[in-house]
């Protein structure tokens, strides 16, 4: 019986404030739209591919090739983002930007568990992240072949110029703001209950003193009509 009191209280004091349930989360829901359809900007991400290693002149590759070529995968991702195949797109495209700059927009990583390399460059301008993705992989093969004389790398798909961007994603941020305005509007509801140690009813004496009401004085009024 004690739970189901508790359960009616909290009824009770959410019953109170119910409007900022409604209130709060469209706000939050606005706001969020606000920034992400007009505030933030957005930005697109192109990619390319590139594959480790190739067959030799019959096109069969041995198991040992096979390793050498997946232990690879790791080190060139590695090279792809380093210091000289930056400055080496810099000055192929004459980019204004520093190369931390440029490696901070560019990610390599490995396509599950092949010999798939995948560039990817992220820019407000869709056209540029495209440009960037394509000179990054040539620029990143030349320094391989410089580094092995060696030609173990090739293109698979080149960079296209995205349509869509990938952030911000309005979507999401509509969803989790609106979340954020409900539980925020539930935490200042309980949070205002648990500051408000005024006695409203005989109720309250009860749970709050431990005493039994004997008995309730009216409040009279000086007013015409009043009791």
């Amino acid at each position: 019986m004690e739970q189901e009191l508790d359960i009616r209280q909290i009824f009770g004091i959410v019953r109170k404030r119910i409007g900022w349930l409604i209130v709060f989360p469209i706000i939050a829901v606005l706001i969020s739209g606000v920034l992400s359809f007009f505030v933030i900007p957005p930005v697109y991400e192109a990619s390319t591919t590139l594959l480790v290693g190739r067959a030799d002149d019959q096109g069969q590759m041995g198991y040992q090739d096979l390793l050498l070529n997946k232990q690879l995968v790791s080190t060139y991702s590695e090279l792809a983002t380093s210091r000289s195949v930056a400055e080496s797109v810099i000055n192929a495209l004459r980019l204004e930007m520093t190369a931390s700059e440029l490696a901070g927009i560019i990610s390599v990583s490995s396509v599950k568990d092949t010999e798939i390399i995948a560039v990817k460059v992220k820019n407000a301008d869709p056209a540029l992240a495209k440009v960037i993705a394509n000179q990054a992989a040539i620029s990143f093969i030349d320094k391989v072949v410089g580094y092995s004389n060696i030609e173990n790398v090739m293109v698979v798909d080149e960079a296209i110029e995205p349509v869509f961007p990938v952030s911000p994603n309005k979507k999401m941020n509509i969803a989790v703001a609106g979340l954020l305005g409900l539980v925020l509007a539930f935490g200042l509801i309980f949070l205002l209950e648990f500051l408000d140690n005024t006695i409203k009813a005989a109720a309250d004496v009860e749970n709050l003193l431990g005493l039994s009401v004997l008995a309730i004085v009216p409040i009279e009024s000086n007013g015409k009509g009043g009791r």
